[in-house]
């Protein structure tokens, strides 16, 4: 018997394929690349260098009848390095002390986070996928346990507690005169107003691992490994005024199922439990900037939320994100030898689009 989850992944697949296909050989018909020119600019031979300095963290929320724990990283920003060039972005993200909000360890505890990430953007599809890793938390609502607490006091901290991410995206924008590219790597420029209608899927593990020592008979802990499945669509808009400047707008909800191993250890060993659930997601983005042909830069404000049932209903966990991103880069000329190796690249992906055909 197929189950729930397979159903669900083999419609996911085969829906979002045809329906691929169908709508490449219609906009490929309808839209010449003349046609685009007059709304997208190629920066083809530029390549760019970007600095994001964001606020991309990963909080929890357990929401149950008794106290509901709020769970954060003490990391207010960090910083997102990349190198952008036609189709393909690489990242790395870490957080530094030196950075405004991200001193105060003697209150919230230390936090470490590093991250990198690969962004392989298409004609029509697009996919990324980011690494990150965490560790060290602090309980914001420390003051629901403790009613001697007061502001200014040390919150409870978990400095042994590690969550680890790895997640991806694919999507698929239909309108082929607005360009993501333009939106995410900047290796474009929209120079008219558009936008489209994007379905997408996600795709993310994660572990959050809590790794204090066990030092008596009594002490616990827990790991627990996460499988997150989704498919979703929403539409997304970019305003441009004189061709350089833009404010974007864009929303996104998805459905899905999510997969859990956790894992209780004590001293004598361990015992394991499974879990599928249903899971819920909503995205929002709004920003605006400047986009030259050289510089570029801008802010954009972004939150996902995340909401799946436990334990047959018993509690909820939330997962909130909001990033709020403010970005400068510079784009020069490519080298000789990174632009015949891209035009090799991307002649082979041609040839290989034209056999399929």
């Amino acid at each position: 018997m197929i189950s729930r989850f397979q159903l669900f992944a083999l419609c996911a697949l085969t829906g979002c394929s045809g329906w691929s296909k169908a709508s490449h050989a219609q906009t490929a018909d309808s839209v010449s690349r003349h046609d685009r020119s007059q709304w997208v600019q190629s920066l083809r031979d530029r390549l760019l260098l970007k600095a994001d300095f964001n606020s991309r963290t990963q909080a929890f929320t357990v929401q149950n009848s008794g106290f509901s724990p709020d769970i954060r990283p003490n990391v207010a920003a960090q910083t997102d390095l990349s190198i952008n060039y036609r189709f393909l972005s690489f990242r790395f993200g870490y957080a530094a002390d030196w950075l405004p909000g991200n001193g105060d360890d003697a209150e919230k505890g230390a936090s470490r986070v590093r991250g990198f990430g690969v962004a392989l953007l298409l004609p029509h599809w697009f996919h990324d996928l980011g690494y990150q890793r965490t560790r060290g938390y602090y309980l914001a609502n420390t003051g629901e346990i403790d009613p001697a607490w007061k502001a200014g006091d040390p919150y409870r901290k978990f400095p042994d507690l590690v969550v680890t991410s790895l997640e991806g995206t694919s999507g698929y924008s239909f309108n082929p005169r607005f360009s993501v590219r333009a939106l995410t790597l900047q290796t474009e420029r929209q120079l008219k107003s558009a936008g489209s209608f994007i379905p997408r899927a996600v795709y993310r593990f994660y572990v959050v691992d809590d790794q204090t020592p066990l030092l008596t008979p009594t002490s616990r802990s827990q790991r627990s490994d996460n499988l997150e499945l989704m498919v979703g669509a929403g539409y997304h808009y970019t305003f441009v005024w004189r061709e350089s400047f833009f404010a974007t707008a864009g929303v996104q909800a998805g459905v899905g199922y999510v997969l859990t191993k956790i894992f209780t250890r004590d001293q004598t060993g361990g015992v394991s439990t499974r879990q599928q659930n249903p899971l819920g997601r909503f995205d929002a983005r709004l920003g605006c900037g400047y986009n030259g042909s050289r510089f570029f830069a801008g802010v954009i404000a972004q939150g996902d939320w995340t909401q799946f049932d436990q334990a047959e209903g018993i509690a909820t966990t939330r997962e909130y994100r909001t990033i709020y991103h403010v970005f400068a880069g510079y784009r020069f000329g490519a080298p000789g030898g990174v632009r015949k190796l891209f035009d090799r690249l991307e002649e082979k992906g041609r040839a290989i689009t034209s056999g399929r055909d």
